[in-house]
């Protein structure tokens, strides 16, 4: 008399037992993996900040130790303007932040590239690039000043790009971060700019670090 062979497979109690142990493992994983995704970005951001860096001692050494006399984004693509880099896809991509939505930019649909973008920086408006670039508020006196001082913010996002980070370079080369937890408690920051991605910049801005840079001219 034959038997009929026992037929393998999960039961539904299993099936629901590997389903809640997956949903636990997804709610104390995931908010893990997103936290470790952004840090990484932000300290692309940072590498993109250093990079700028030591495009701008090149710059200095190049113009008797002066830094670029362009005030805002312009103080920035002085770089790309007079070569200290060449013109590549790459260093194009410098001038703009990892987490910034690169078509909101160039018109990739068309064909334009990085590099043909960046070639109307001269006639560039307010936030042409994700950086933000120093300014004085067109005073060279107190520009020269103020660069000789290493605390001071020559490049900073121009915008609430990251998640939960400010990212900005003082004139010593060193790069920095904000809290926007910290800037939303102390009142330098509201829910709707965070809603808006807006970050104030400039001599007017609530937050002391960024008076120095302004997304304009």
């Amino acid at each position: 008399m034959r038997r009929n062979p026992i037929k393998a497979g999960f039961t539904l109690l299993e099936m629901m037992v590997v389903i809640l142990i997956i949903g636990v493992l997804a709610a104390v994983l995931l908010p893990n993996v997103f936290e470790a995704m952004g840090t990484a970005k932000t300290s692309a951001c940072e590498m993109n900040m250093r990079r700028l860096y030591e495009l701008l001692i090149q710059y200095k050494i190049k113009n008797k130790d002066q830094f670029p006399r362009d005030e805002g984004q312009k103080f920035i693509l002085r770089l790309w303007g007079d070569r200290v880099c060449e013109h590549t896809e790459q260093n194009a991509r410098r001038f703009f932040c990892v987490e910034d939505p690169l078509e909101s930019y160039v018109a990739v649909e068309t064909g334009e590239t990085f590099q043909e973008y960046l070639e109307s920086w001269k006639d560039a408006g307010p936030d042409f690039i994700s950086y933000a670039g120093f300014t004085s508020g067109g005073d060279r006196k107190e520009a020269r000043k103020l660069l000789r001082k290493g605390n001071t913010t020559i490049v900073a996002c121009g915008h609430l790009s990251h998640r939960d980070t400010v990212v900005y370079m003082t004139a010593n080369g060193d790069v920095h971060r904000l809290k926007v937890s910290d800037l939303l408690e102390d009142g330098l920051l509201t829910e709707a700019d965070i809603e808006d991605q807006y970050l104030p910049l400039g001599p007017s801005s609530p937050i002391e670090a960024l008076r120095t840079v302004t997304s304009e001219y």
